[in-house]
């Protein structure tokens, strides 16, 4: 609910400022590039499972749903073409992350993990997307889009805790991005956008104890959903007007 509200109090704002972009003298054009900063909220449920091979076990020993949220700051660039009342481009950005999850287990004390509970903690660093986005043009200051891309999630490595405890580097995770937003210009070549976007991403696997046969690891597969405010400023480049 909490990222819900912010997502509505965004559009709420960017679409109080649309009339007022739109009185002055002259319409905008959407073609050219443009570079900014964003700000943005996020929540991220993570599929993990326990995975033992050995032992008589065989595959998935504990599913764990997790979560965590946290909020995110980062820059972006892109640039854009308009066609009539169309919107196309391509864009990419990067954000710093501040989440942090931990991973508790009712098995915590049955295999190695000593009474630590929680067994294991991980943070979200870093992502990136890149894609491209298309969008219309509501009056010439406003532009409804929608966007795709292909992420990139960097994060701290895993931590284990207890007995059996260390680091274990976590593989990159990757995944499609889908979102859409509105964007609108408050002054003349500067634009304020309100997003929110979809990740998920693809399964990976940490081992974390392998030996005589067997092996103990953790499967991990976050999506995420992030509500984020742009402030962007656009110039011409010559030959795409």
């Amino acid at each position: 609910m909490r990222l819900l509200r912010l997502i509505a109090t965004m559009a709420a704002v960017s679409l109080l400022l649309a009339p007022v972009a739109s009185a002055k003298d002259g319409r905008p054009s959407w073609t050219g590039c443009y570079i900014g900063i964003q700000a943005g909220y996020g929540a991220t449920h993570h599929d993990a499972s326990l995975n033992v091979v050995g032992g008589g076990l065989n595959g998935s020993a504990l599913d764990l749903p997790l979560s965590s949220q946290g909020g995110s700051i980062g820059a972006h660039a892109g640039c854009d073409m308009q066609m009539n009342q169309l919107v196309f481009g391509l864009f990419g950005d990067y954000s710093w992350l501040s989440q942090s999850m931990e991973i508790t287990s009712p098995l915590a004390g049955t295999i190695g993990f000593g009474a630590i509970n929680p067994i294991a903690k991980i943070d979200l660093d870093t992502m990136w997307t890149v894609g491209g986005r298309a969008g219309l043009l509501v009056n010439p200051s406003t532009l409804v889009y929608g966007l795709v891309g292909w992420s990139r999630m960097d994060t701290s490595d895993l931590t284990v805790l207890g007995a059996a405890g260390g680091s274990f580097t976590v593989p990159t995770l990757e995944g499609w991005t889908f979102g859409g937003g509105i964007a609108v210009e408050i002054a003349e070549n500067i634009r304020l956008s309100a997003e929110y976007r979809y990740t998920k991403f693809d399964r990976v696997d940490v081992p974390l104890i392998a030996g005589g046969g067997g092996s103990v690891g953790i499967g991990l597969q976050p999506d995420m959903h992030t509500a984020m405010a742009r402030l962007s400023y656009r110039f011409a480049v010559p030959g795409m007007q």
